[in-house]
């Protein structure tokens, strides 16, 4: 009885653990997406660096891009790896009124992309 009852214990622990961990790690990849897309809306804004001069000299091309598109969902920049494929379509593009995060699968880079979206008033 005391092993079956150590054995719920455990299990609801590492239950735990797995859950918030997930949680947290989301949660820090959320803070560095929007993290970057400050970067780049000030860039816009001001006209500055292209999103093509985001450099990838420290981590691997598909995992630092970007896009940006029009109010009508046409795209205007794009990092040379998501050139050929939208990230996002572009009626979801034309919707947005606030900053948005979407889980998407998208040609060329591993597994499911974190994407978000920010819409930008230049």
């Amino acid at each position: 009885m005391f092993a079956i009852g150590m054995a719920a214990v455990l299990g609801a622990v590492g239950g735990f653990v797995y859950v918030r961990t997930g949680a947290d790690l989301l949660a820090a990849n959320d803070a560095g997406l929007r993290s970057r897309a400050e970067v780049l809306a000030a860039g816009i804004q001001g006209n500055g660096p292209s999103v093509a001069d985001v450099g990838t000299t420290l981590i691997e091309p598909d995992e630092a891009f970007a896009q940006v598109a029009d109010a009508s969902g046409t795209i205007e920049q794009s990092s040379p790896i998501v050139e050929n494929t939208p990230l996002l379509p572009a009626a979801t593009i034309r919707s947005l009124s606030h900053p948005q995060l979407f889980d998407r699968r998208i040609a060329g880079i591993d597994n499911v992309t974190r994407v978000l979206a920010v819409p930008i008033e230049t």
